[in-house]
């Protein structure tokens, strides 16, 4: 049996105002809106994250309406921030 999950994409943006989430679903076609997820961003100044605790639960909150819209569960995404600061390191969760 498939996993009706297996063909999902999410994509989080991280920005200094808002932080988004995007589902998506890879079609034959293309790709298939599934839902969003729109939070207000804290825990950030001028753009650099300074209190990791808020900025995790507005991409929590984001990431949750999204998963709510779409009916799906995110279980991997991949995540947008800019910055000179930002360095990037490949990590897993869970």
């Amino acid at each position: 049996m498939a996993n009706p999950y297996e063909h999902v994409l999410t994509a989080v943006d991280v920005g200094s105002a808002k932080t988004a989430a995007l589902v998506v679903e890879v079609t034959d076609g293309g790709l298939r809106y599934r839902g969003h997820g729109v939070a207000e961003s804290r825990g950030s100044r001028k753009g650099v994250i300074v209190e990791l605790d808020k900025a995790v639960a507005a991409i929590q909150q984001a990431v949750e309406q999204a998963e709510d819209v779409a009916g799906t569960p995110v279980e991997h995404a991949t995540v947008g921030i800019a910055g000179g600061h930002v360095r990037g390191l490949n990590s897993q969760g869970g």
